[in-house]
């Protein structure tokens, strides 16, 4: 009974927080809000906030959005790709998607649309393939437009290491670059490849798979997260840690959250503060911080005196806390917002939208 209450009072919570997303955050923004721009890994404000929507720079550009429609600028601000369109992903591979009159196709860097917009969805290039989507069904392209795979599946992830997840009849498997079905759809859950390996889950619990689909790592965490920098995230209990690939402990579980290194750093969390750690678990940069987010180009993300700021490997606050957000490294380049000039009840408002996406993060962790 105990645990039914429980799995009521998640699915309560998931319910409210899906509830105020839908209600708050996909509106328009308030009228007047802060305008974007971008720094470089020095803290310096390359392009001033000027925008009201921005991605991340990938490849020497990055998509804004001015007036309400997205273009692309390049790295002096200089728009390159007059903005016409109504969705635009990163580049990747010399190839963005971007959504124009309602249907996606992909761009070059020229601006040139070299696919047709006429999907329903469209997914990053990894290398020569990306997944579309057609009629609820999504399958994957190659760089002219033809068909490695016609749409057959329920769900198409993009590529890594050569791989990418697949779903039908609501079960998980893997397709090669090439088209071929490696992996016939048998797991609960997959995620991707990285580093020859992938989180498999199996009943309750995950493990890890090769590329042929065995069980390399056997199914016995509660939890696990992508390998990277020879190291995968899993979770014991209520612990997490991390082990090697025969699958062994090599930083014991006794965090209360972690996440993926990156640059030779993880974040982790111990009642509620976060810092980072090296790959010996030592922990290298104090637990100091509210939230805090992966290093990029030398530099992370955290919440610091009420706003976002950034910190070097050292730990030292390379960019003061003086915009209201910031967003990671990509490219050379952070987007940065202006502080907010709005009253305290609109405030409010966009708090609430920054708590509901803690909450659909930890939906996500409820469920998986």
């Amino acid at each position: 009974m105990k645990k039914s209450v429980v799995l009521s009072t998640n699915l309560f919570i998931v319910a409210m927080a899906a509830w105020i997303f839908l209600a708050c955050y996909l509106g328009k923004p308030p009228a007047g809000s802060a305008k974007w721009g971008f720094i470089d890994t020095t803290g310096q404000e390359i392009i001033k906030p000027q925008f009201t929507r921005v991605e991340k720079y990938s490849e020497g550009l990055a998509a804004v959005d001015r007036d309400g429609s997205l273009g692309f600028i390049d790295k002096q601000g200089d728009m390159v790709i007059k903005p016409q369109y109504q969705e635009a992903g990163p580049f990747s591979a010399g190839l963005a998607a971007v959504k124009w009159n309602d249907r996606y196709g992909y761009i070059n860097t020229a601006g040139t649309m070299v696919v047709a917009a006429k999907y329903d969805w469209a997914g990053d290039f990894s290398g020569d393939a990306a997944a579309v989507g057609v009629d609820d069904k999504f399958g994957y392209i190659d760089r002219q437009g033809k068909w490695i795979y016609e749409p057959a599946f329920e769900f198409a992830g993009d590529f890594n290491d050569g791989m990418a997840v697949i779903r039908a009849n609501n079960q998980y498997g893997f397709l090669h670059k090439d088209g071929q079905l490696v992996m016939t759809p048998q797991f609960e859950f997959i995620r991707d490849f990285h580093e020859e390996l992938a989180a498999v889950k199996v009943g309750s619990k995950w493990g890890y798979c090769n590329k042929q689909g065995n069980l390399m790592i056997p199914p016995h965490f509660d939890w696990a997260w992508n390998f990277k920098e020879g190291a995968g995230l899993v979770k014991l209990g209520n612990k997490y840690g991390y082990i090697n690939k025969k699958g062994d402990f090599v930083i014991s579980p006794k965090f209360d959250w972690a996440w993926e290194f990156s640059e030779g750093l993880a974040k982790v969390m111990i009642k509620g503060k976060a810092g980072f750690i090296d790959h010996t678990g030592k922990l290298v940069i104090p637990l100091n911080w509210n939230w805090a987010g992966s290093f990029y180009n030398g530099c992370a993300k955290v919440f610091h005196n009420g706003k976002y700021a950034l910190i070097n490997r050292q730990g030292q606050v390379a960019l003061p806390a003086g915009y209201e957000k910031t967003t990671d490294f990509s490219d050379g380049f952070a987007a940065v917002q202006e502080i907010q000039t709005v009253n305290p009840v609109k405030k409010k408002f966009w708090k609430a939208i920054t708590i509901t996406r803690q909450c659909l993060r930890w939906a996500k962790e409820l469920i998986f």
